[in-house]
């Protein structure tokens, strides 16, 4: 029933028009209403695992995207194995290096150190040496020394001598005249008691040695060392004398090799000899290698040792 008077006849039948009240003016609005997105899942929805969500996929394309995770997957594995390994590896190795080279310090500490001479090719000269008294000559002044029957078949006429003035130079002479003195002689007296400091009971031979120059400073009662040589040989494989080794009757040296650094014994045959040369007539050639000292006796040293250089 409708209780409006103002009301059109039949408008009871209608629904009032109440829109006007929706009518927000959107600028006035606290914010527009957020519309409800269909699209996105319910809050009851899982999310599918890997294995289900290929199971929209053909049998073949899952197999071989299963194929292909478990090939990256193992391609992995084996990267960090070879890494892991890598870093195995360099540890020993550094350690194994260190090891060698405390062992290879400690080896070289314990090695024989020798001192070593090449084999020359040169002069090498024999020589008897000894103290001569300056006497005076009516020729000029000569030295003479006193030699003894043992030492004088050394000796013989026009050998060349050396005489070592107290200034240290040298005067070079010869052998001009060998005699024997006997005991009681004014000679003998001369010469024996200077420089043997008595008179023997036994005959000595005087070696006359004459400067090859007259205006040599030689000065009458001075006693100087005089050298004779009494032997050379020129062109000679020559060693250090320190080098040459007796075994028994048998000489020989100990070659060094320089690239192993181990030494070799080698017999050789000898010639003549100084304090400082000898002359070697078998057994080395020019350029090897001798070893001329050594910090252990020589009865330590044997084939293949391993020596360091001094």
């Amino acid at each position: 029933m409708n209780n409006n008077p103002n009301q059109p006849k039949g408008a009871e039948d209608v629904y009032p028009d109440i829109s006007a009240i929706f009518n927000v003016d959107e600028k006035q609005a606290a914010g527009k209403p957020v519309e409800k997105n269909t699209e996105a899942p319910r809050k009851s929805e899982r999310i599918l695992t890997a294995e289900e969500g290929l199971r929209h996929l053909p049998k073949e394309e899952r197999k071989k995207m299963k194929a292909d995770a478990r090939k990256k997957k193992r391609a992995e594995t084996i990267k960090r194995f070879k890494t892991r390994a890598i870093v195995a590896l360099s540890v020993i190795l550094v350690a194994l290096v260190a090891g060698l080279v405390i062992w290879a310090r400690l080896a070289e500490a314990n090695k024989p150190g020798v001192s070593v001479s090449k084999v020359t090719v040169e002069t090498v000269e024999r020589s008897y040496a000894d103290t001569a008294l300056i006497v005076s000559e009516p020729k000029g002044p000569v030295a003479v020394l006193i030699d003894n029957d043992y030492d004088v078949h050394y000796l013989a006429k026009n050998l060349p001598a050396v005489i070592e003035t107290a200034a240290g130079a040298e005067v070079t002479g010869r052998v001009t005249e060998i005699r024997e003195e006997k005991p009681g002689t004014d000679t003998f007296a001369a010469i024996a008691a200077p420089l043997l400091g008595e008179l023997p009971e036994v005959p000595v031979y005087t070696v006359i040695i004459t400067p090859d120059a007259t205006d040599q400073i030689l000065t009458p009662g001075e006693k100087l060392a005089v050298r004779v040589i009494t032997e050379t040989a020129e062109n000679a494989v020559a060693v250090p004398t320190s080098a040459v080794l007796q075994d028994g009757a048998q000489p020989y040296v100990w070659i060094y090799h320089s690239f192993t650094k181990k030494l070799t014994r080698q017999d050789i045959a000898v010639g003549i000899a100084s304090e400082e040369k000898t002359q070697v007539l078998r057994g080395l050639e020019k350029g090897d290698w001798v070893v001329s000292g050594a910090s252990v006796p020589a009865s330590e040293l044997h084939d293949g040792v391993r020596v360091k250089m001094k």
